[in-house]
């Protein structure tokens, strides 16, 4: 596995994007970091889950909610960072990609945020899509001891430090976003 950096030691304008290509019925573009071209793996800080896996994860698409505990606002700036770039890449390449020049403000309506707003007197909460094949979550946890421990052991308010594998941006017909 590559080497996992805390995502306050990444930066951002250090991202690299691949153009697009034709996946199944929707596109996919790849980010990596450096000149080295290396994935994107990340080390959150300490988040609070706000659900139950058991849950979830019978859904067609299960996610995990985190939410970023007070003080903690470093991660939720960097993720709004990194969909700033996302959208001013996407419309500086469109004609590179896309073979035609789209307007900025198609393309910011067309993405979908990871960061959403949050209220004065909340904590941000952020959410990630989990791996699934074959109707099964993808998605190694282990506890503090680093021993393998079953999903299911995640419920709500629950303690994580997640390691993210930012891929790239899919791109479906009406929107498109940061798979993570």
């Amino acid at each position: 596995m590559n080497s996992v950096k805390k995502y306050s030691d990444i930066d951002i304008n250090e991202i690299n994007y691949s153009k697009p290509e034709k996946l199944g019925n929707s596109y996919f573009g790849s980010m990596c970091y450096g000149e080295g071209l290396t994935p994107i793996y990340i080390q959150t800080p300490i988040l609070k889950s706000m659900v139950n896996i058991t849950d979830i994860k019978d859904k067609k698409n299960p996610y995990l909610d985190v939410e970023i505990p007070n003080g903690s606002f470093d991660l939720y700036d960097f993720f709004l960072n990194l969909d700033d770039k996302n959208i001013k890449t996407t419309f500086q390449k469109s004609q590179e990609w896309f073979g035609k020049e789209i307007p900025f403000e198609g393309i910011d309506d067309m993405y979908k945020r990871t960061t959403k707003p949050f209220k004065k007197q909340q904590n941000p909460v952020i959410r990630f899509r989990l791996p699934v094949v074959k109707n099964n979550i993808q998605c190694g946890v282990y506890n503090q001891r680093k021993v393998f421990i079953d999903i299911n052991e995640i419920k709500k308010d629950t303690e994580l430090i997640l390691v993210l594998h930012i891929r790239g941006l899919k791109i479906l017909k009406q929107y498109y976003y940061c798979d993570c």
